[in-house]
């Protein structure tokens, strides 16, 4: 079997206070390339804390864990969000476009930091992901205020 995308091992997340809350405890797992995994379990049970940490936004209590081999649990933030940056795509709840650009700059934004393409071939490519669901104009895809289901999409 290959190497696995992705990692963890003995995941466990707590928030102390009066009362220690445990939001992940002892989570094993490992995604592979092609894989597709579901997180499933009731309100409350961990699902969003679970990957929050496995996608490097936040740091387990105890375990581990291993993004293409690599582990991160002493690298540095910026080395952390650097990996967000390039390794880790996230799609959130809730999800947080900034308000003061269009849809089609925030879309633009990662591939502009990543700085691996021609200025050109940016914005080129949210225009060609548009016209592949079927959308043709900024109007019909609502670039400019997208709703909350747009947004969903737009953030992916």
């Amino acid at each position: 079997m290959t190497m696995a995308v992705i990692e963890a091992e003995g995941l466990t997340r707590r928030l102390a206070g009066e009362v220690t809350v445990t939001l992940v405890e002892d989570a094993t797992l490992a995604v592979h390339q092609g894989e597709f995994v579901a997180i499933t379990g009731a309100s409350g049970s961990g699902k969003s804390s679970l990957l929050y940490l496995l996608g490097l936004l936040d740091r387990p209590t105890s375990g581990r864990i291993w993004l293409r081999g690599d582990e991160t649990s002493t690298l540095e933030e910026d080395t952390l969000a650097g990996l967000r940056l390039a390794e880790v795509g996230f799609v959130f709840q809730f999800h947080f476009l900034l308000p003061e650009f269009s849809a089609q700059e925030n879309v633009m934004l990662p591939m502009q930091r990543l700085g691996r393409l021609q200025q050109s071939e940016i914005g080129a490519r949210p225009s060609r992901s548009r016209g592949r669901n079927g959308e043709t104009s900024e109007a019909a895809f609502g670039w400019a205020k997208p709703a909350g289901c747009d947004r969903s999409r737009t953030s992916q």
